[in-house]
């Protein structure tokens, strides 16, 4: 009998290759595949009814593949559905439906609430305490972001330095190569930003980093993904809504939640000298035309 647990923490693709299937598993996981954008929106029924095939069937092959169940299966079919549909795959439906003409402010608000209603829902509030802790304990913090999520992570790099929390910013192609010069230690700890397909380079920089018993963060927008699964920590946001690119307005609060909650980990005191000295220096350095006194 084949040994589960070596299939846990796999791909489907990863899973398929390293198992021995029939010529109809084959073609049922082919069928799945070539159409991915309705299978993975399929109860049990239906998926064995799409592949001309009995649900035992199905539910057999999901089990010799190494899931623990049908809706783990369906996670990953999302997963992968959500990593081949990009934000300008959307957008060129968008304009071929002249969605431009009648495009709503309102739905694009709409979706960002929704968007920032899910952190909770997504979030314990144990986790982000945790993460902070975490954080705060670290002798120095990385952050790796590429792209439109370096936005959040230079965010997020200004909260820390407010708290005189030691960190470097690792961004821009390269940025796997560059962790492998830097080699983070095991009392340090990284904070990996990437969503959607999630960015090889960020991936394989992780990958180097685990193995060096270094914890690692990521903030993404899924629990199903091999990041997340890479992961001592994960933070899940939502960046749909915004159809020319992927929106990180849940992104932004993200950060923003978990410096109010790194900044609670820290004495009163601290925090009430640590603001002084910034205020005197924004008026040694006059930053302001008017500093308000409190």
């Amino acid at each position: 009998r084949e040994d589960k647990t070596l299939n846990q923490n796999m791909t489907l693709a990863e899973r398929v290759e390293q198992t021995k299937l029939t010529r109809t598993e084959e073609k049922i996981v082919e069928m799945v595949m070539n159409d991915i954008s309705k299978a993975a929106f399929f109860n049990g029924a239906q998926l064995a009814a799409f592949c001309g095939v009995s649900a035992s069937l199905v539910t057999r092959l999901i089990q010799k593949l190494g899931y623990q169940s049908f809706n783990e299966f369906k996670l990953e079919l999302q997963e992968i559905y959500r990593q081949e549909v990009t934000p300008y795959d959307i957008f060129q439906k968008y304009l071929s439906e002249e969605g431009s003409k009648n495009s709503s402010i309102h739905a694009f608000i709409a979706q960002d609430i929704e968007n920032l209603a899910a952190i909770e829902q997504n979030n314990s509030a144990e986790t982000i305490d945790a993460v902070a802790n975490a954080v705060h304990k670290a002798k120095k913090v990385y952050i790796l972001a590429m792209f439109a999520s370096e936005s959040p992570a230079r965010t997020l790099a200004h909260y820390l330095d407010r708290l005189n929390i030691p960190y470097q910013c690792v961004f821009d192609l390269g940025l796997s190569k560059k962790i492998e010069y830097i080699r983070p230690k095991p009392e340090d700890v990284v904070i990996a930003f990437s969503f959607q397909g999630i960015l090889k380079e960020i991936y394989e920089a992780c990958e180097y980093i685990h193995q060096g018993k270094t914890p690692i963060i990521s903030i993404t927008d899924t629990k199903a993904n091999r990041l997340t699964r890479l992961s001592d920590y994960s933070l899940t946001v939502s960046v749909s809504g915004s159809v020319f690119d992927y929106s990180h307005v849940a992104t932004m609060a993200m950060v923003t939640i978990l410096a109010n909650r790194l900044a609670d980990t820290f004495e009163p005191e601290y925090l009430f000298s640590r603001f002084a000295q910034i205020r005197n220096e924004w008026k040694e350095k006059g930053l302001f035309l008017n500093l308000p006194k409190n």
